[in-house]
């Protein structure tokens, strides 16, 4: 009609079901997304606010809000309370999940745990000895899950351990919730990927041959 406003774009694409899970990638087929289009749009000269969901937030967030793949990731954004954390006594994975639950609007959490695994290299492993830069790990753990929180729109935490491992055990957990299942694997996956080069954490392979080996990484 002449003289109306435009009608705002819909916000991309909606994650449909998930399909094979290939390369420890969840990979979705995805249909547009008729009940995620805003509601109600306000458009001003320098500013742009788009209701949705009952809240009103700016166009730039709801855009920062799309991953590179196509998803759109939109809902509560929170930080859960010691979210990051070393420590060289054996690690509970189960304490981890613990740090993001109690919300009962995010109905998915997903929950990843590393352990040492008995070989390298075909060379049987006895135990791995992690050891990290503490201040700046911690401080580079905490905002992995503060990224994700702001990235993803869920509640993260994560732990790891220092000091002798053996195999078999975990020396690595991290946890979200989310809205949904395959926002919570994509942002518990983001996540461990991030650890991996951000995290100042060092190992000493010992192995069964009587070798040790250095790796960077966690």
């Amino acid at each position: 009609m002449p003289g109306s406003p435009p009608r705002p774009p819909p916000l991309g694409w909606w994650p449909g079901r998930a399909a094979v899970r290939s390369s420890g990638a969840v990979r979705v087929r995805r249909k547009p997304c008729d009940h995620r289009r805003p509601a109600h749009a306000v458009f001003l000269p320098m500013r742009r606010t788009i209701r949705w969901e009952g809240a009103c937030v700016p166009l730039w967030a709801s855009a920062m809000l799309r991953e590179r793949r196509g998803r759109v990731y939109a809902g509560p954004i929170g930080i859960a309370p010691d979210t990051a954390w070393l420590t060289p006594d054996p690690l509970d994975p189960l304490e981890v999940l613990a740090r993001v639950g109690g919300r009962p609007e995010l109905q998915a959490q997903s929950l990843f745990v590393g352990t040492v695994r008995a070989d390298a290299d075909v060379r049987e492993v006895l135990v791995l000895d992690y050891e990290a830069y503490a201040g700046m790990a911690e401080r580079e753990m905490e905002a992995i899950c503060d990224e994700a929180a702001e990235r993803f729109g869920a509640v993260c935490a994560m732990a790891h351990r220092t000091g002798p491992v053996a195999v078999g055990e975990p020396s690595v957990a991290a946890a979200v919730a989310a809205r949904t299942d395959v926002v919570a694997l994509d942002a518990c996956e983001w996540m461990v990927d991030s650890l991996k080069v951000r995290v100042p954490v060092w190992k000493l392979q010992r192995f069964a041959d009587g070798g040790i080996e250095w790796w960077e990484g966690a």
